[in-house]
C-alpha cells in the first residue's frame, strides 16, 4: 500500500498561501502546520502576558508583540507564531513588509498539550539559532508552572522554574519582571 506524501512548499509558496489565510499557520522543513485554535485559559493568559509586560515596559526602547506576529528564522527556514515577543531598539523585518519579524529578544509561548513536547524541544531549538535571541518563557496553562530559560554566555542557556502564584519572574534580557499572579490573572486552574 502506497502512502502519500504531502508536497514540498518552498518559502514563497508558504507566505502566499499564509498572507492570504484566515487561520495561522506555521513552516518548516517545507511543510505547512495549522495552528489549532486555543483554548480559553490560553487565550487568557497570553492577554495578561501582554498587558502586564507592555505597562512594565513603558519609556523603554522595548517592544510587546502577540500572536499575530510571525518571526522567521533563516538558519532553519522556520517560520512560527510565537504567543509573546519582545523586541528592543531597531526591529527588523523581512523584505519590505513588517509583518515578520527577525530579531525577537524575548520569546513566551503558552504550552498547549498538542503543542509542549515542540515548543520545549525542536521550536527551542530554531529559536536559539537567532543570533537576538536572549530569553524563552514557557507556561502553562492547565496548571502554576513557568519555565524560564535565559542565555547565560554564548552557548550556555540557564533554567529556572516557577511553581508557585507569589512567584515574580524576573527576566535577564528587558527590564521587566511579572509576578506569576499577574500572568495567571482570572485563570481558575
Amino acid at each position: 500500500m502506497s502512502t502519500a506524501s504531502k508536497p514540498y512548499l518552498s518559502s514563497e509558496e508558504y507566505l502566499a498561501l499564509d498572507n492570504q489565510s484566515e487561520f495561522r499557520n506555521e513552516y518548516a522543513d517545507g511543510e505547512l502546520f495549522a495552528m489549532a485554535k486555543a483554548s480559553k485559559n490560553h487565550r487568557d493568559i497570553v492577554l495578561n502576558l501582554t498587558r502586564h509586560l507592555a505597562i512594565n515596559l513603558v519609556g523603554s526602547s522595548c517592544r510587546v508583540d502577540g500572536p499575530e506576529c510571525r518571526v522567521f528564522i533563516p538558519a532553519k527556514t522556520v517560520y512560527v507564531y510565537p504567543d509573546v515577543l519582545v523586541t528592543c531598539g531597531e526591529e527588523l523585518y523581512l523584505g519590505e513588509s513588517d509583518d515578520t519579524l527577525l530579531n525577537p529578544l524575548l520569546v513566551i509561548e503558552v504550552l498547549s498539550p498538542s503543542t509542549e513536547d515542540y515548543d520545549h524541544g525542536r521550536k527551542f531549538g530554531h529559536y536559539r539559532s537567532l543570533p537576538s535571541f536572549q530569553e524563552y518563557v514557557l507556561v502553562a496553562q492547565d496548571r502554576v508552572s513557568v519555565g524560564h530559560f535565559y542565555l547565560q554566555e554564548p552557548g550556555v542557556w540557564t533554567f529556572r522554574e516557577y511553581l508557585q502564584r507569589s512567584a515574580e519572574l524576573k527576566f535577564q534580557s528587558i527590564p521587566a519582571g511579572l509576578p506569576l499572579e499577574s500572568i495567571y490573572e482570572r485563570i481558575m486552574i
